[in-house]
Parts: C-alpha cells; sequence; structure tokens
C-alpha cells in the first residue's frame, strides 16, 4: 500500500511540474525485518522486474515475469477479483565482510525511469 502511495506522489510530483530531486525514493538504512512489501525498491522494464530488498551483507531480489500473472484483465475494478503474480525467483546475495557500514544511503530515481508498452 505504501507504495502504491508512493508511486501516486510520484505521479502528481511530476503533474505539478516537480524538479527531478523531487523524485527520489531514499532510504537511510537498510530494510527493516518484516517491511519487505514497504521498502524494498522496485526495478524492471515492464515485462521482467524485482524488488531489491536494500541489505547490506545479505542482499535479496525478489524476481518476476509478467507471463507469470495468475488473472485476466479485471474490468470491474473490484481488487478482490484481481489475480496475482507469481515469483520467478527469489535471488540471494551474501556479501561477506559487509556487516559494518556506515553512511548508508539507497535511493531511486524515478525521474531517470522511463515507461513501456
Amino acid at each position: 500500500m505504501k507504495k502504491i502511495m508512493m508511486l501516486m506522489l510520484a505521479a502528481w510530483s511530476m503533474s505539478m511540474g516537480a524538479t527531478a530531486g523531487d523524485l527520489v525514493l531514499w532510504y537511510k538504512q537498510p530494510m527493516a525485518q518484516g517491511h519487505f512489501m514497504d521498502e524494498a525498491m522496485p526495478i524492471g522494464n515492464g515485462r521482467i522486474g524485482g524488488l531489491i530488498s536494500g541489505g547490506v551483507a545479505h542482499e535479496n531480489i525478489v524476481l518476476n515475469e509478467d507471463s507469470l500473472w495468475s488473472g485476466d484483465a479485471n474490468t470491474s475494478g473490484d481488487y478482490g477479483t484481481m489475480g496475482t503474480y507469481q515469483m520467478l525467483g527469489d535471488l540471494a546475495i551474501n556479501l561477506p565482510g559487509h556487516e559494518n557500514f556506515s553512511n548508508y544511503r539507497r535511493d531511486l530515481d524515478i525521474a531517470d525511469a522511463f515507461g513501456s508498452c
């Protein structure tokens, strides 16, 4: 839900003539345990995507691909009748020796993103 609200805010900001600096989602700490859907950063091209957790010594990327959709078009707008994406994979990256860190920042610059059909 938080991600949807952030994307809606970004779209609104663009329509209001926001500058590039206004279109950056950023965190100054690694993702908190249990907050994957609230704090993971989305990446992708419209067909293949992922959610990056933002870990330091252990990074987790949940992968997705558009053919793994379990539903049809939802013309009714009723979210209860929507399908869901099934996970393509869960990529775990371990980086030993990175347990101690300082000046952490992770960001997603929406101004550098572009849409595709």
